[in-house]
């Protein structure tokens, strides 16, 4: 499916021209060869963050190794960013309740990785046209999800989670069958667990943003990623475990996530920024 990764980027490149953006884009993290290679997994994340462009950071694909694996983030080593940290940990989860036979480096570069919107900015709300690009960004991963199908899906924030949910129905006719929260055990932090067909074929899973909650390092969230990933991967595994009451977060009994006092905190000290119109949290990076 070459063609498709090229009309890809024919259309991202229009759209970043038209929109005199000057920030630069990204859209895969891994090879474009994912998009002919039937993925089990995709990982999708909102927009490339940061004010500059970073010169050794390919804008199209990563054909020397996934940007979760090789690349530099700020000042740290190869791979060793907090956020490319998490990602990978959350992978080794993912082999742990999957049953996959591979490696976890492998599964990284075996997995549809990119950005749902390709356009730089240091939060979504600096983005300009920003109704606009997450117009684009529905279009073109509509496009893509009705030729690649992964089963598994996985996004850190409410933006991408609100648009492949509403995606997904109709490139793959499978209807939303039910979408629980889930606690992650990070104090009243939850995460989305969104099932779809009526032989529960597909899962998405939306957690908190990493690079601020850094789940997988945590010992207190052990046993909630368990479950979570164990009814996560029932698409691939071939099973469909049921998460127990005790578990389920209880909107109607809980503070909402945006008021706790670590939270607050951040947003004080200015690590990430709280959209207060949308309650969307962005990292500051």
């Amino acid at each position: 499916m070459p063609e498709l990764f090229e009309e890809s980027i024919a259309a991202i490149k229009h759209f970043y021209k038209i929109k005199g953006y000057q920030l630069g884009w990204r859209f895969l993290n891994g090879s474009k060869k994912i998009l002919h290679n039937n993925p089990t997994i995709a990982l999708i994340t909102l927009n490339p963050g940061g004010n500059n462009i970073p010169k050794d950071h390919p804008w199209e694909s990563c054909e020397n190794g996934s940007s979760y694996l090789c690349e530099s983030w700020g000042n740290s080593a190869p791979g060793q960013g907090n956020l490319q940290k998490q990602i990978q940990l959350m992978f080794d989860k993912i082999l742990e309740t999957s049953g996959l036979t591979t490696t976890r480096n492998e599964l990284i570069e075996q997995s549809l990785t990119g950005y749902f919107i390709p356009f730089r900015s240091p939060r979504l709300a600096d983005l300009d046209h920003k109704k606009e690009a997450l117009q684009f960004a529905k279009k073109l991963w509509s496009k893509i999800l009705t030729q690649v199908k992964p089963q598994l899906f996985i996004c850190i924030d409410k933006d991408t989670h609100k648009m492949l949910r509403s995606i997904i129905p109709s490139t793959y006719g499978l209807p939303l069958k039910n979408t629980k929260k889930v606690r992650t055990g990070w104090g009243d932090y939850t995460a989305d667990l969104d099932t779809f067909g009526d032989k529960s074929q597909l899962k998405m899973v939306r957690l908190p943003h990493l690079s601020t909650f850094k789940l997988f390092t945590s010992s207190k969230c052990t046993q909630q990623l368990n479950i979570i990933f164990n009814e996560a991967c029932a698409s691939i595994n071939g099973e469909d475990p049921k998460i127990g009451n005790d578990n389920i977060f209880d909107d109607d009994n809980a503070l909402d996530y945006i008021m706790s006092e670590e939270v607050d905190k951040l947003i004080k000290k200015k690590h990430f920024y709280h959209n207060r119109k949308t309650d969307n949290i962005s990292p500051v990076r």
